[in-house]
């Protein structure tokens, strides 16, 4: 009984392992501080949530990607918008402190990191150097 009880808790740890809540995307992309949580891709910034905002509506006019919303707060603010093969891109921006802001991308259902990658690169430019 107690080996069967020690099987069902370590297939529980290693399902908890792999469920990918909280991962590193890559050992490239965790040095540059770019975090995988469920399907999104999250970067932090030394900059107000409204320079984050302004910074990524820029970038998707410049890259030709239409906005369907947005919405900006004082603390946090949204872009949604469509891109070239129909997934919906989503950025999310929440303040994390009084001019820091992470970013969150989400593309499609379940994330693409190639594709954050490139615009969290693409913000890197716009944007002064990401904290880790």
């Amino acid at each position: 009984m107690a080996s069967r009880i020690t099987i069902v808790i370590m297939l529980l740890a290693v399902s908890g392992v792999l469920s990918g809540c909280a991962v590193a995307a890559g050992a490239d992309a965790a040095t540059a501080g770019v975090l995988y949580v469920k399907g999104a891709y999250q970067k932090t910034y030394p900059v107000t949530v409204t320079q984050a905002y302004n910074a990524s509506l820029a970038m998707l006019e410049a890259d030709k990607i239409p906005v369907y919303q947005k919405e900006i707060g004082t603390t946090i603010a949204s872009i949604e918008a469509t891109l070239t093969d129909g997934k919906k891109l989503r950025m999310s921006f929440k303040a994390t402190g009084a001019s820091t802001t992470e970013i969150t991308i989400r593309i499609g259902t379940f994330g693409d990191s190639n594709r954050s990658n490139y615009f969290f690169d693409q913000l890197d430019k716009r944007l002064t150097a990401p904290t880790a």
